[in-house]
């Protein structure tokens, strides 16, 4: 019976998870590739729209996946700093992709792919064993 209750609340927080990640997925992705066309560089486009979906991504997942009313200093500062390094990881394993795939025609799309998943993995993990344990 326990063993149930607690998959079901991990099933819960993993889909609303992974709706606030695809919004965020999607903030990300238009920010990105807005600022690149209007002529910033990939490493400062993706360093703004890692930002402007971080902020979205507190928000929604402090309240909507893991359901956390009180404010918290801590839980604030914990997840600027697994943002920092999340980002930090995403945007340096995006230009490494960019690079090392530099023939193929979706080196974009596959390098803002890989380095979202590898981050989004990290954050999830973060948050539920750390930023908003219970």
């Amino acid at each position: 019976m326990i063993n149930k209750n607690i998959e079901k609340l991990l099933n819960s927080q993993i889909i609303r998870f992974l709706i606030v990640g695809v919004t965020t997925v999607l903030i990300d992705y238009i920010f990105y590739f807005f600022l690149y066309f209007i002529g910033f560089s990939t490493s400062i486009s993706k360093g703004i729209s890692f930002i402007i979906g971080a902020i979205f991504a507190y928000v929604a997942n402090k309240y909507f996946t893991f359901n956390q009313a009180k404010f918290s200093n801590l839980g604030i500062f914990q997840f600027c700093v697994l943002y920092f390094i999340s980002l930090t990881i995403n945007v340096y394993l995006n230009e490494f992709l960019l690079h090392a795939m530099s023939n193929l025609i979706f080196k974009f799309e596959l390098s803002f792919i890989i380095a979202t998943i590898t981050s989004a993995s990290i954050n999830f993990i973060g948050m539920k064993y750390i930023v908003f344990k219970d």
